[in-house]
């Protein structure tokens, strides 16, 4: 999965293989 953006220890990646329309997450590292 690509990985969109790094910041604040916030992580934003793309998923599109999951299911349509392709769509984000974002996680949250300690």
């Amino acid at each position: 999965m690509p990985e969109l953006c790094r910041f604040y220890g916030i992580i934003i990646r793309m998923y599109y293989a999951d299911h349509n329309p392709a769509h984000f997450h974002a996680y949250y590292g300690d």
